[in-house]
């Protein structure tokens, strides 16, 4: 449940959208590792 809460909040904060292809073990292995997840993503979405 706590991923969950955890997923909704980092879309909500930083605007972006988590795609299914993302929801692996590895994205949320670490800090950094989510972190380099979102914040490409919030580059790709600036982009767009």
């Amino acid at each position: 449940m706590a991923s969950v809460e955890l997923l909704l909040k980092l879309e909500e904060t930083y605007a972006v959208e988590i795609p299914d292809e993302l929801l692996q073990p590895t994205t949320f292995a670490t800090a950094g590792a989510l972190w380099e997840a979102v914040s490409g993503l919030r580059a790709t979405e600036l982009q767009e």
